[in-house]
């Protein structure tokens, strides 16, 4: 006899994932991962819709940050850099079909292993770097801190509702 089993995951907020320190990420972190944390910072502050104002304002955010930690703009494996900066705030408000169609099926394939039960779904980011069409490439990475939980600290690893 065949007995489902109800498994649990607990994820840290969105929040949380983007409040890490630049300093405790290790070199194989994806540039993508920064950029949006500063895109995400130069937002929550003065919404911009004009791009190029938008490009100049994660600049500075992007050098003050490196500043404030002491870091190069070569610390990760990909430098995260002016050009990139200012290319992802150029185009953090266009739709770019090729990506959106990628970033679909990773959903529709999330909701199969979600309904099935038969894999763990991404915990918790999937980091998508389009910005050079020839080595585009996707990261699954889990950013924030471990959870305490009632059992124990939880690092993002399914576990047995009955445990």
């Amino acid at each position: 006899e065949l007995r489902a089993q109800t498994y649990s995951i607990s994820y840290p907020s969105i929040e949380d994932a983007f409040a890490v320190d630049w300093r405790a990420l290790d070199k194989r972190t994806s540039r993508v991962f920064c950029a949006l944390q500063l895109l995400r910072e130069v937002c929550e502050n003065c919404p911009l819709t004009d791009s190029a104002a938008l490009s100049a304002a994660v600049e500075e955010r992007r050098q003050r940050k490196l500043a404030d930690a002491a870091l190069e703009e070569n610390f990760l494996r990909e430098p995260l850099d002016r050009e990139f900066v200012s290319t992802l705030g150029a185009h953090a408000g266009v739709e770019a079909p090729a990506i959106c169609a990628i970033v679909g099926g990773l959903v529709a394939s999330e909701v199969i292993k979600i309904l099935s039960g038969k894999e763990a779904p991404i915990n918790n980011l999937f980091l998508y770097d389009g910005a050079s069409g020839h080595d585009a490439a996707g990261v699954i990475a889990r950013f924030g801190p471990s959870l305490r939980c009632p059992w124990g600290l939880d690092r993002g690893k399914p576990r047995s509702v009955s445990d």
